[in-house]
């Protein structure tokens, strides 16, 4: 489990051989204001037997309804079992929730509102839906350039990413 990225998101990790799901990483947005995301904090349940994951809740701070009335509002955001339709929160399941972002918008639409604790969002073309995968399923660099049908090395374009991948 991971924070201070700002964006409440997870990332699939896959085996090198089969490209299957063998683990996760769930990264829970930050407490900290940036780039107008709402600041949050996650919760998560484990079985007492196994120690495994049962439940991820991510609760947000209004900031613009807390201003105007003057009280703190920290209140549930996302149930992510119930809110994305997960069976569990098996790296199985969150690769299911990665590969359903290709077929489907509003999921996805949804999803991005929620990375940010947004309280509206937009919709999302193909670019978007191919994008959120890529980044839900490839943590590194170079693989999810290869996803997302980026060039690995695009110095003109994309400098501090080639930079990055370089290092």
């Amino acid at each position: 489990m991971f924070g201070h990225t700002h964006s409440d998101i997870f990332k699939s990790v896959l085996s090198f051989e089969t490209n299957q799901p063998v683990g996760v990483l769930t990264v829970c947005g930050s407490m900290t204001t940036w780039g107008g995301l709402n600041p949050s904090f996650c919760v998560y349940e484990l079985d007492r037997e196994t120690l495994l994951p049962v439940k991820r809740q991510t609760w947000s701070f209004d900031i613009a309804t807390s201003n105007e009335s003057d009280v703190p509002n920290w209140s549930l955001f996302t149930d992510w079992t119930a809110d994305y339709k997960m069976d569990d929160l098996s790296p199985s399941s969150y690769f299911d929730l990665a590969m359903r972002f290709l077929v489907d918008s509003d999921l996805t639409a949804e999803y991005r509102r929620r990375q940010g604790r947004h309280l509206t969002g937009g919709s999302c073309d193909e670019g978007c839906m191919k994008s959120t995968n890529c980044d839900s399923l490839y943590f590194d660099l170079y693989l999810n350039s290869q996803c997302n049908g980026d060039a690995i090395f695009d110095w003109k374009n994309n400098f501090m990413g080639s930079f990055r991948r370089a290092l």
